[in-house]
């Protein structure tokens, strides 16, 4: 039921970008994406935020990432976080 609300909300946004477009031919071959779009939100991007959850909770990936200063990493590790 939810997937299907989403389907039907993404065709409802690509009718609406349909009728208020100067280019309807060039996005017009963007429908074949709607229901793709909606099982890549709703599927494959939940799984991927469980799994880095996971990673996190279990063995703290974030603190060895390099967009992590050192500096805040250290301090997060020695107040407890």
């Amino acid at each position: 039921m939810n997937i299907t609300l989403y389907v039907v909300a993404g065709y409802l946004q690509m009718i609406s970008l349909y009728f208020l477009s100067e280019r309807r031919e060039e996005e017009f071959k963007l429908w074949v994406y709607v229901p793709l779009m909606t099982l890549y939100t709703g599927v494959f991007l939940r799984l991927v935020r469980t799994k880095a959850y996971i990673d996190e909770f279990f063995s703290r990936k974030s603190y060895d990432d390099p967009w992590n200063p050192v500096k805040s990493s250290d301090q997060a590790k020695a107040s407890g976080f």
